[in-house]
């Protein structure tokens, strides 16, 4: 696997006057990333024996253009203490494309012999443009009452054609149009909502509504009509602020992501075929997440926490069909009981000392465990992936006068994989990362940044893929008096 990113981008921060704030940022993204991999496959039935056996290879490419715009003001009144309002608006354009030659030979064995040649490219061009605009406004009712209100609109038009091509000879011409298909998609999303802030020193209680307004317009080329979405849904939320924490719950009715509803199978691995599901309903979920943020400056101890719980109904899950010569066909379909729980937290501290250098560190870990209906030729289980201790890392950083920067870091990585159907054993792996940052600031607004990373991943068969080493370098301009650059 190789890839390769650039990036550019610029932000301005102003404060015209002591009641307004005003942030933009720009950046553009030009990534590209090449994928090779050649597998010996095969099949087999603890009673028939041998199901299939072959070797498949998988070349990709994926492109990534992407251009991201934000905006955001916000303005206090001279006159009345309290009452705030805030704007935003964001624009997002990306133009991703996936490449994938697929060349495998495979002799099944069940239920009848027979071998199976594909040498076929699939290409996949997904233009998308995202836009978003959004008002908050805060009024003060009396010196303990606020009221809030916000709006937001979001527009996005989504392309997705898809072209898969034999080969012939040495060129691949030869279009195969029942793996061949156009998808599009155009989403208008509102929001209204409107909430009472009760506050009592140090605590705040908004309990407030939301009105959700979606409506996607789906054109399939294998479908004579489009498939339309339309909801409308008043749905409950609640804030609770103390101090530096914050409690959130809300209600939120999600449609399926559209590469659920991809008519044509994707066959790119021949042995895992993936399926759409045009019949999805929409997803139903109740969140609740936790926030704590608290900073000494004492000492420049910082201290941050996250955590997020929510239970779903109509989630999407696989449905994994095994004929009998060993081919698996997944599917997306909607099953309820999904539940998720996860939490985030870290500590840093900078150190300063008289002689212009610097030591901080910093410690982190987070922790998520997942379940969810799982479907094995049409037996329902339960899938558990609890990553308990999924990942730790921590740093420690030199600085220099701010003139040099020597950073190694270390982070470890575990995950499990459970399911109570007795035809699947438990997984699990790791993997671990060292690495060792330099950044430079000799030279005035210029800032040279390297990083190299050693990576051991367990997780992949091929013992060849378990150990690499990464190298990321770039160079930073800034144009203000400000150390970091925009």
């Amino acid at each position: 696997m190789k890839g390769l990113t650039h990036t550019i981008g610029a932000g301005i921060n102003l404060k015209p006057d002591t009641v307004t704030t005003i942030n933009a940022t720009a950046n553009y993204i030009l990534a590209t990333e090449r994928t090779n991999s050649i597998n010996n496959q095969s099949g087999e039935n603890n009673l028939l024996g041998l199901l299939n056996e072959g070797v498949v290879g998988i070349n990709g490419k994926t492109g990534n253009n992407i251009l991201r715009q934000n905006f955001s003001i916000t303005r206090l009144s001279k006159k009345k203490a309290g009452r705030r309002i805030s704007l935003a608006q964001g624009l997002t354009w990306n133009s991703r494309s996936v490449d994938n030659y697929t060349d495998a030979e495979i002799n099944y064995r069940q239920p009848r012999q027979y071998d199976s040649l594909i040498n076929q490219l699939r290409q996949e061009r997904v233009p998308t443009w995202f836009a978003y605009a959004g008002l908050n406004y805060r009024e003060p009712l009396s010196k303990k009452l606020f009221l809030r209100a916000g709006a937001r609109y979001e527009y996005e038009n989504l392309k997705n054609d898809i072209a898969t091509l034999d080969k012939q000879g040495a060129v691949y011409n030869t279009r195969n149009n029942e793996l061949s298909s156009d998808f599009s998609r155009n989403s208008n999303r509102y929001f209204l909502s409107t909430g009472l802030e009760l506050k009592l020193k140090d605590l705040a209680i908004t309990p407030g509504v939301r009105y959700q307004y979606q409506h996607f317009d789906n054109k399939l080329s294998f479908m004579a009509n489009p498939v339309v979405q339309r909801l409308n849904n008043i749905l409950p939320q609640l804030e609770i602020t103390y101090r530096k924490l914050t409690v959130n719950y809300n209600r939120d009715i999600v449609l399926p992501d559209y590469t659920y509803m991809i008519p044509v199978r994707n066959n790119t691995n021949p042995y895992l075929v993936n399926l759409g599901n045009t019949d999805l309903l929409p997803a139903v979920m109740d969140r609740i997440s936790v926030n704590l943020n608290t900073f000494n400056p004492k000492n420049n101890l910082n201290v941050w926490s996250w955590g997020e719980a929510w239970i779903a109904e109509n989630d999407v899950v696989q449905s994994i069909t095994m004929d009998a010569s060993g081919l698996q066909t997944i599917k997306p379909i909607n099953a309820n009981g999904s539940k998720r729980v996860a939490a985030n937290f870290g500590l840093n501290q900078d150190i300063k000392y008289k002689n212009s250098f610097t030591l901080s560190w910093n410690w982190g870990t987070w922790t998520e465990y997942r379940e969810n209906p799982f479907y094995f030729n049409n037996q329902e289980s339960r899938q558990q992936r609890a990553c308990l201790l999924s990942n730790i890392w921590s740093s420690i950083g030199f600085n220099w006068d701010d003139k040099l920067e020597v950073i190694p870091a270390y982070s470890f990585s575990y995950m499990n994989v459970k399911n109570t159907n007795p035809l699947f054993t438990t997984q699990s792996s790791f993997d671990q990362t060292i690495g060792i940052e330099t950044v430079m600031r000799y030279i005035k607004h210029v800032i040279f940044d390297s990083e190299l990373r050693y990576l051991n991943n367990n997780a992949f068969a091929n013992p060849e893929y378990r150990r690499m080493f990464m190298w990321n370098a770039g160079v930073n301009f800034t144009f203000s008096k400000m150390k970091e650059p925009y």
